[in-house]
């Protein structure tokens, strides 16, 4: 069952074949415990995938993706509808096959990430993701990645309240919510800087304000 709801997270939705999770729509469950959240799912501005039912040989093709789907948006929508069948690991080589074609784009590493956080990798989520801070995108494409690495953060650092009672332990938490916080600060930044989302803003600023609680928590769990 785990498998077939992470898959109904990348359904393709309206005539850009866009998977349905963004950051906006991401508010509604901003208050859940990172742990308890949905994996952050792939939106893209690429052209819906040819259908199933299509023959390979049935679909136009143009290198410069003007007559017909380029490889670059091929290997997209190969990883895109590879990942809504709850293949992951397939999505993410489709997506790498894409990175392969544009070097220069950062959708194809975004998508790789969110693909790898629905397997529940969130070390390689975020390896994958991180290379596309360097790369090119519109202002939307960016505040997605923001949003996905600021999430990422969140979640690595997530493990049970009071795991040690040591006073350098709470140092360290303390050191790597502050990080956690950072990532959500440059997703504002963003926001700040594109208006691309205004609303978007309340979930950093939720997501912030858990991590100052949970950093309490440790404290008096510590004292304890």
């Amino acid at each position: 069952m785990k498998r077939v709801w992470m898959a109904a997270a990348f359904v393709v939705a309206g005539g850009l074949g866009a998977f349905v999770t963004s950051p906006g729509s991401a508010r509604a469950a901003a208050s859940a415990p990172p742990e308890k959240r949905a994996p952050s799912s792939p939106d893209t501005e690429a052209p819906a995938p040819p259908t199933p039912t299509a023959s390979p040989a049935s679909v136009r093709r143009d290198p410069k993706g003007i007559t017909g789907i380029s490889p670059y948006m091929e290997a997209l929508a190969e990883g895109r509808r590879a990942a809504a069948q709850g293949s992951f690991a397939e999505a993410a080589a489709a997506f790498d096959r894409a990175a392969k074609k544009e070097p220069d784009r950062l959708v194809p590493h975004l998508l790789k990430g969110q693909a790898l956080l629905a397997q529940g990798d969130v070390e390689a989520a975020r390896e994958a993701a991180s290379p596309g801070l360097n790369k090119e995108g519109t202002a939307l494409e960016r505040s997605k990645l923001l949003f996905l690495l600021a999430d990422l953060d969140e979640r690595k650092e997530n493990a049970p309240p009071g795991r040690d009672n040591q006073p350098d332990m709470l140092d360290k938490l303390k050191a790597a919510w502050s990080v956690v916080k950072k990532s959500w600060a440059t997703y504002v930044a963003l926001l700040d800087a594109t208006k691309v989302d205004p609303e978007a803003r309340k979930t950093a600023d939720e997501r912030t304000r858990q991590a100052d609680a949970r950093v309490a928590r440790d404290r008096d769990y510590a004292a304890a």
